[in-house]
């Protein structure tokens, strides 16, 4: 069985206990490779595991070591970077809702995607993080810098400073964001990382964020939180928003 399809065959086998909505997108990704208008991108999928194992822990006893993707980690980038439009090569997810537990990594798997970005994806790259405060938005930006800082492959190729990361042969760059929807006005993200997003008091980061990426086809606009207890947050509207799609 291909890595990317073991969490999905575990949550319908009913050897996982998954919540509704957990299957919920298992049945969409079935839908997904089933549906004639897309494409399943198996050589990218593949590359991003391997690259992922470029990117080591930056923290607790792991430290270094290379990180080895779990299998909902894998499920999850699988439909993010995999699925494309048959039409124009064009991948189908444009936004990411992704709502986790403490402690299950969430900086980590958002740090990844923003090398990702930054190192493998075709073309000129913006990579913004962005949350509630610049010190939470430099979280994910840290956990980033501090894996290049201890990846060989990668420390090689970027240039890597106290506020930003470029990758000059592309002119691509990643840094973070201050928390006030103004500063990212004129910005044009290729990634946007918006972390924590039940923290924040509206959606106008958000917001702003999503109207950057106008000019983006394959643009991304990643939102990575816990779960809140305000039920009238915009990140519950998101969420609620999500469940309806």
């Amino acid at each position: 069985m291909q890595p990317w399809h073991t969490y999905a065959e575990s949550v319908r086998s009913g050897e996982i206990n998954a919540c509704k909505r957990i299957k919920q997108a298992v049945e969409r990704y079935y839908n997904d490779l089933e549906n004639p208008a897309y494409v399943f991108d198996v050589a990218t999928v593949e590359r991003f595991i391997k690259f992922s194992r470029l990117c080591p822990h930056v923290k607790g006893h792991l430290y270094s070591k290379p990180i080895e993707l779990s299998d909902w980690q894998i499920f999850l980038f699988a439909n993010i970077l995999g699925f494309k439009y048959r039409e124009n090569g064009l991948r189908k997810y444009r936004s990411a809702y992704v709502q986790v537990a403490r402690k299950n990594a969430k900086s980590t798997i958002a740090a990844i995607l923003a090398n990702w970005f930054l190192v493998m994806e075709q073309g000129q790259q913006d990579i913004y993080t962005a949350a509630v405060s610049r010190d939470q938005a430099r979280i994910v930006f840290d956990d980033a810098k501090k894996m290049a800082t201890l990846s060989k492959p990668l420390r090689s190729r970027l240039t890597i400073q106290q506020h930003k990361m470029l990758f000059t042969q592309k002119n691509s760059l990643m840094r973070p964001l201050a928390a006030k929807s103004s500063t990212i006005e004129g910005t044009n993200p290729s990634l946007a990382i918006v972390d924590e997003y039940h923290l924040h008091p509206d959606n106008s980061v958000y917001s702003a964020l999503e109207l950057g990426q106008g000019a983006r086809p394959e643009g991304l606009l990643f939102a990575i939180t816990t779960a809140g207890s305000n039920t009238i947050s915009a990140c519950k509207q998101h969420y609620d928003y999500c469940c309806q799609s």
